[in-house]
C-alpha cells in the first residue's frame, strides 16, 4: 500500500511495520547568544566602547514588523564616531572550532559590519548591509580558547544610522542545523 518515503534523498521509512524508523539530516541547534532577540529586554548587549565598537549608539527595543518575533533591537548611532554599534561579550569559544554567527538585519541600505573575536583569539568581519530584513552570516574560527565578543557596527565614518537586528544565532559548526 505505501511506497518508500524520502526526505532530502534519505530513506525515511518503507512503512512495512517491521523496521520502520524515521531518519533526518536535521541537527539539534544550540544558540550561544544569551539574548538573540529583544523579546524581553536588551540585556547582554551593550553600546559602550568595547569590542570593535565605539560608544554613542542607543539600543531601544522596537515592536517588530518583520515576522521574526514581537520585538527587535533598534540600534541608532549618534554620528559622533566611526563604528558606533552594539556588542555582546564573554561568549566562550574553543580554539580551532568554527562558529557561525547569523542574524536578520535591516540597515536601511547604510554600511554596517558584523564582527567576531577579540585580541587574544583573533577576529573576523563581514558586511551586513541590507535594505529590508535579510539574513546575514559570518564564519569565525578562533585561534585560542576563551571568551570572545560579537558585534554589529556602522562603518564609513561618523554617520547617523539605524539598524534593526533580530534572531541572532551563534553556534559551533558541528551543531549548525539546517
Amino acid at each position: 500500500f505505501f511506497d518508500e518515503r524520502t526526505l532530502d534523498g534519505d530513506v525515511t521509512t518503507d512503512f512495512d511495520g517491521v523496521d520502520d524508523q524515521i531518519t533526518t539530516t536535521y541537527a539539534t541547534r544550540r544558540n550561544l547568544c544569551r539574548n538573540p532577540s529583544a523579546e524581553v529586554d536588551t540585556a547582554q548587549w551593550q553600546t559602550t566602547a568595547g569590542f570593535r565598537i565605539n560608544s554613542g549608539a542607543t539600543l531601544p527595543r522596537e515592536a517588530s514588523a518583520y515576522g521574526h518575533g514581537s520585538y527587535n533591537f533598534k540600534v541608532v548611532t549618534s554620528g559622533a564616531a566611526d563604528r558606533e554599534g552594539i556588542d555582546m561579550v564573554t561568549v566562550p569559544v574553543v580554539a580551532g572550532t568554527t562558529y557561525v554567527m547569523s542574524a536578520y538585519i535591516d540597515t536601511g541600505g547604510e554600511s554596517w559590519m558584523m564582527f567576531a573575536g577579540d585580541g587574544t583569539v583573533g577576529w573576523t568581519s563581514a558586511a551586513c548591509t541590507s535594505s529590508g530584513m535579510a539574513r546575514k552570516t559570518l564564519t569565525f574560527t578562533p585561534t585560542g580558547s576563551g571568551n570572545t565578543g560579537f558585534a554589529f557596527s556602522a562603518i564609513g565614518g561618523a554617520v547617523v544610522s539605524t539598524a534593526r537586528i533580530c534572531y541572532v544565532m551563534i553556534e559551533a559548526v558541528s551543531a549548525v542545523g539546517t
